[in-house]
């Protein structure tokens, strides 16, 4: 479940600067990057000594704010208000001041290939193949009267793009893959850009991410209580 990605994130986080190798155990029903069952993981340990596996490389964003590199990140940033539901101006636009969007908005999401199957996705954002070298840039409930209110664009990831929020408030705050949160002066913006350090996911079959995303069985057993 959400728990199995929230662990490997913050793992993939702590061990990606040793270029380590990263072998996912599942533990619950609807996270697609573990690999391994839990009574299997000694089989896989032994087939990953022996070179017996498939690397699965992940490439990730890095953050930047006010010349501060914050946490790399594996699925998304997200930029929000520093109160829940409060609606802030959001201007999203490159190294070279090109302006892409320009909304009133709940904030953005700016997205990784393996991030577009997790927040984005919910946000109504694309599906981005995971051989694309692109990112997804989603806004959360644009308001319809604050210009072209498409949700989300496709953009390529060697673009840097720089983020300015537009508040109220004396901050706004920053999410890194959902688990890190930073409150940002409102006067600073975010710059994102690719990062050049990659995660190294152990698979034992090609990765069949699409399918598995969409396969029923991994949805059964939800209930709304």
């Amino acid at each position: 479940d959400h728990r199995d990605l929230h662990r490997l994130i913050r793992r993939q986080r702590q061990m990606c600067i040793r270029d380590s190798l990263i072998l996912g155990i599942k533990m619950g029903r609807r996270c697609f990057l573990p690999e391994v069952e839990p009574d299997k993981w000694e089989v896989a340990v032994k087939r990953v000594l022996e070179g017996d596996y498939i690397l699965d490389k992940r490439w990730r964003l890095k953050i930047v704010v006010d010349r501060e590199k914050l946490a790399d990140v594996l699925n998304e940033v997200v930029v929000t208000s520093e109160e829940p539901g409060e609606a802030i101006g959001v201007v999203v636009y490159t190294d070279k001041g090109e302006i892409l969007r320009s909304n009133v908005c709940d904030g953005v999401i700016i997205a990784t290939p393996t991030g577009s199957l997790a927040y984005s996705l919910s946000a109504g954002g694309p599906i981005i193949h995971l051989k694309l070298d692109a990112i997804a840039i989603t806004l959360l409930n644009p308001w319809p009267l604050s210009g072209l209110t498409v949700k989300s664009m496709v953009l390529p990831s060697n673009l840097p793009l720089k983020v300015k929020v537009k508040t109220k408030r004396n901050h706004y705050l920053v999410v890194l893959d959902g688990q890190q949160r930073r409150l940002v002066k409102a006067s600073l913006h975010v710059t994102v850009s690719k990062s050049e350090r990659e995660v190294r996911f152990v698979r034992f079959t090609p990765n069949k991410w699409l399918l598995n995303a969409f396969r029923w069985e991994a949805w059964q057993g939800l209930s709304v209580q």
